[in-house]
């Protein structure tokens, strides 16, 4: 969904170079996104100055799929998620606690039980994306390094038809905390599944919080 106004200096109603400040206020079930036209990025409120006729675009998508963890179990893992690799998939949970930016309480990886040179991933339920033409994953992280030799590697996969990387990082140092986003705009598929993973070995690690997964569409 995208609503659409025009500005133009007008009299005293907009005189030139008048800065008008806007704010963008989704419907239900929807948020805001992000400005187009004459008006870039995702800064909400914002201010434009009326030097000319300006049209003004703000995206609402749909929310298809939201997680903020505040309604699972602490210490267990996210109900109709699924925890698997190495110890089967034990170092995830949900803790209480809001470091990657978000409320309490939010999904965790921890370095313990410690492995090396392996793989433990967290799936989410499936999601249907069907009738959509554009999506966008967004989600809150928190990195807590250790010792900062690297030797890890933290990513998210997509899963439809195989497994498809969408963002890789290999810290050194603390990230964040910090949102990411992914513009999953290619995605032509009906229904998918979302993958956090650490690789590598976790005792180069402390923790990895997770919060506010959004997958938005329209």
């Amino acid at each position: 969904m995208e609503v659409i106004s025009e500005f133009a200096p007008l009299g005293d109603k907009y005189p030139y170079g008048t800065v008008l400040f806007l704010e963008a206020v989704p419907g239900e079930d929807r948020i805001f996104s992000h400005w187009g036209g004459h008006l870039t990025g995702r800064e909400n409120p914002t201010g434009i100055s009326i030097d000319g006729t300006k049209n003004i675009i703000a995206y609402f998508p749909e929310i298809i799929f939201e997680e903020n963890f505040s309604c699972q179990h602490v210490n267990d893992i996210p109900s109709e998620w699924d925890s698997f690799g190495v110890n089967d998939g034990a170092n995830w949970s949900v803790v209480d606690s809001n470091l990657a930016g978000g409320n309490n309480p939010e999904l965790r990886f921890s370095y313990s039980p410690t492995f090396s040179g392996s793989y433990s991933s967290i799936e989410s339920p499936l999601i249907d994306c069907s009738g959509y033409s554009w999506l966008e994953l967004s989600f809150k992280h928190y990195v807590k390094d250790i010792t900062g030799d690297g030797g890890y590697f933290l990513a998210v996969y997509l899963l439809s038809n195989g497994w498809n990387l969408l963002w890789e990082i290999s810290p050194t140092k603390d990230v964040g905390p910090e949102t990411v986003i992914i513009d999953l705009s290619d995605f032509d598929g009906e229904e998918l599944s979302l993958v956090w993973d650490f690789y590598g070995d976790s005792y180069e690690i402390d923790y990895w919080y997770l919060d506010d997964i959004l997958l938005t569409g329209y």
